[in-house]
This record gives structure tokens, C-alpha cells and sequence, in this order.
């Protein structure tokens, strides 16, 4: 949590003066839209990762990533038809089968087992539930933040972060942790600030130019991708890589042409 916490205000270090400097004010917006888009940060970035993180210390990376990235898109799908009336077509729902089918091949191992007890296995399941159920919600408030106004990429990223950040910091003395880690080391101070920089500034405005130009269920499904883009990166570390592996690559790739198809 202490490290969710901190990329989000390096994040928002980061963003602001970018935002001033391009004159642009996100608290300016009128109160609705503001509201809508703190409230998605709190719950997708806040809440979401907060539980994502307990996942992972239960289940493990592999089976955490499965079941939150695999449920979030069905279940903003869901959300943003009977909220927003968005149901893709017949091509965009095969698209998602096959993206999410092929990540559901790149990580499920045959064979593997977790030695975790059946109690700790339960909750962990449920706060990777949780994590997805966090995802979509914030995923189907954010669209529906773009469809009342036209807001920038850049704006929608600032106040999710935003929000995000003030429910960490309430969060953090409700669970009885301390603002800043026990032990800061450089190294510690580099890897917060590179996540901050590439993963959550970068990818967050990406994140948002997606929900704003494309329906909620096809942009949280095409982010279920970057667990391909992880397996890439590995190999071309040296990590060998199975057929079954590529054959899910494929599949994803193969659904994101029908996504986007047209």
C-alpha cells in the first residue's frame, strides 16, 4: 500500500507542473465531472490495487494477474451495458473471447500448483475478485466521465490519480501503516520513482485515451494485454518461452484485430 501510495504522489508530481505549464486546471471542471473522476481513482487506483497487492501476496503473481485481468473486462462489460447501454457487437465480444482466452493460455501453467493453505487460497481469490470488481467500476465511471464532457487524457489521469492518492492516505492510519517504509533505501527511492514515471504516468494517460475513445469493456480488454508485453520483455531476457505460450500471443493479438476491426 506504502508503495501504491508513493507512485501516485511522484505520479502526480510529475503530471501537475506539465498540466500548469500547458494550462490546463482539472479542479476548474464543473464539480460533477470532477466528482466522477475522483471517484473512479479511488476505486480503481485507491481501492483496486490496494486489494490487487493483497492478491498477490496470497495467490501469487501468475494467479493474481489470471483472475483480476480476466474478470475486470466481463465484468465492465456488464457495468457499462446496463449503466451506459454499451454492448459491443458480435465481432468486438469475439475479440474479447480471444484476447482474453489467449491470456488465460499465456498464464495458466498445466501442472502448477500453489502451496498456499485453502483458507489463505480463498482469500486470496476474493481480494483478486475484489481488485477486478474495483477495475471495472472505475473503468465504466471513467467512460461515462467522457461521454458527458470531452475532457483531456491528461485532466481524467490527474484527478483518478488524485483521488487515488486521498484514499491511500486515509487508508494507510486505518490499517495502522506508517506514510513512509521503515527502511529507504536509493534503490528503493529508484524503483518507486521509475514505476511512478513509466508505469503509472505513462500508462495512465494511455488508460485514459483509451476509455475516452473506445467502449469500456474494449479498453479494459486490450489492457489485459500487458501481461503479453511482460512475456515479450522476458523473452527477449533470455526466459525461454512454450508453444502454448505464443499460441495464446497469437490468439490476443488475433482478438485485438477484431476489436478494432472497422
Amino acid at each position: 500500500m506504502q508503495l501504491n501510495f508513493w507512485k501516485g504522489l511522484v505520479a502526480l508530481a510529475v503530471i501537475t507542473p506539465a498540466l500548469w505549464l500547458a494550462g490546463h486546471a482539472p479542479l476548474e471542471m464543473p464539480s460533477q465531472l470532477t466528482a466522477l473522476l475522483l471517484l473512479s481513482g479511488a476505486l480503481g487506483i485507491g481501492l483496486g490495487d490496494t486489494a490487487f497487492f493483497n492478491a498477490l501476496n496470497r495467490l501469487g503473481e501468475r494467479n493474481t494477474v489470471l483472475v483480476a485481468e480476466t474478470t475486470a473486462p466481463l465484468l465492465a462489460l456488464l457495468g457499462a451495458g446496463l449503466w451506459l447501454g454499451e454492448w459491443p457487437g458480435p465481432l468486438k465480444l469475439l475479440g474479447m473471447a480471444a484476447v482474453l482466452g489467449g491470456v488465460a493460455l499465456v498464464l495458466v501453467q498445466p501442472g502448477e500448483k500453489n502451496s498456499a493453505t485453502g483458507r489463505v487460497l480463498k482469500a486470496g481469490l476474493g481480494w483478486a475478485l475484489l481488485a477486478a470488481l474495483c477495475q471495472a467500476g472505475g473503468a465504466v465511471i471513467t467512460r461515462l466521465a467522457f461521454l458527458r464532457a470531452d475532457v483531456a487524457a491528461s485532466d481524467s489521469a490527474w484527478l483518478r490519480l488524485l483521488g487515488g492518492a486521498l484514499l491511500l492516505s486515509l487508508l494507510l492510519p486505518l490499517r495502522h501503516q506508517r506514510y513512509l517504509p521503515t527502511r529507504v533505501s536509493p534503490r528503493l527511492m529508484l524503483a518507486v520513482a521509475l514505476a511512478a514515471l513509466i508505469g503509472t504516468v505513462g500508462g495512465i494517460i494511455f488508460q485514459q485515451l483509451a476509455f475516452k475513445h473506445t467502449q469500456a469493456a474494449v479498453a479494459q480488454t486490450s489492457l489485459a494485454m500487458s501481461v503479453l508485453f511482460v512475456l515479450v520483455l522476458n523473452t527477449l531476457g533470455g526466459k525461454p518461452s512454450t508453444g502454448r505460450v505464443w499460441l495464446g500471443v497469437l490468439l490476443s493479438v488475433a482478438g485485438v484485430g477484431l476489436l478494432y476491426a472497422g
